[in-house]
Order: structure tokens, then sequence, then C-alpha cells
């Protein structure tokens, strides 16, 4: 195998594995492959990888995820989207609080934030000033002093 081959296989490899999509692969009249960054030159034709068996077979449905309930909360405290949010409530007594009751006993509690901020969260809402102590779990959101309300994505597993 000559040189060049290898080297344009090699070059496919490292395209497919990056997630760059705009490569084609292309035959030209001879039978030789040649990658190409987003259209087949004039004699050349577009070859599709998965007839070449360069695609495994379709892999077996995976498990449900973990996530018992999951929401975007916004900055102002309330919830748009997501899973089992009618087994949620939130409050949001002060600036950077947010407080969850929930119908079921949460085991993990994640967030992340919509902006480039700093978050806790925790599943000991009764140590969050400001949270009941019947809420399962708190989220505080803050930039470089505690207090500053962000909007973010919450996720509980039970």
């Amino acid at each position: 195998m000559s040189y060049r081959r290898i080297a344009t296989m090699a070059l496919a490899a490292l395209l497919v594995a990056s997630g760059t999509h705009a490569a084609v692969l292309c035959a030209r009249k001879s039978g030789a492959l040649k990658l190409r960054d987003a259209a087949c030159k004039g004699k050349e034709t577009q070859v599709d990888p998965a007839a070449l068996g360069l695609q495994g077979p379709k892999g077996d449905p995976g498990t449900d995820g973990s996530a018992f309930a999951y929401a975007t909360v916004f900055y102002s405290g309330g919830i748009t989207g997501g899973k089992n949010t009618a087994q949620m409530s939130i409050t949001h007594p002060s600036a950077g609080v947010y407080c969850f009751d929930t119908a079921f006993t949460p085991t993990h509690i994640e967030a992340t934030l919509e902006s480039g901020s700093t978050i806790r969260a925790t599943l000991d809402a009764a140590s969050v000033i400001g949270c009941a102590d019947t809420d399962d779990a708190a989220v505080l959101t803050f930039d470089y002093l505690p207090g500053e309300d962000h909007g973010f994505n919450v996720l509980f597993e039970k």
C-alpha cells in the first residue's frame, strides 16, 4: 500500500473521529479514493463510507438515563421544560437561593449554569438560609459574592 493511500486513510479516520462533517470521500475512474474538503471534483463520484463497510451495524438501544426529574430554571425562579416538573415546586426566597420541595426523595442533584458564574447544589436544603425544613434540595448561584440570580439547569435522581 502506498504512503499516499495510508496518509489518506489516516486523514479520513482523523476527520471522522474529530466530528468534521464537511469532508467527502470521492472515487476516481481508476478506483482510487480521495478525501475532499467539501465536494468531489468533475470526474469523481462521491462514495458512501457505509457502502464500503466503514460504518458498523446499528447497536442495541441504551437503557434509560437515571434522571427522574429535570428542568430549566429561570433566574427569577420559574421552571420551564423538563421531566416530572409537576412533582417539584421551587421557591426563590432571596437572591441566588432556589429551594426545591419534591414529591419524591432525591438521592442526587446536579445543577449547571446557563452563564459562566458559580453554582452549588445540595440535598441539605435545611442548611441553606431561606429554605424550609421540608425542602429537599437547594441551588445557590453567585458571581464573586453570594446572592446573584442566574438561570440554570437542574437534574434529580431518585
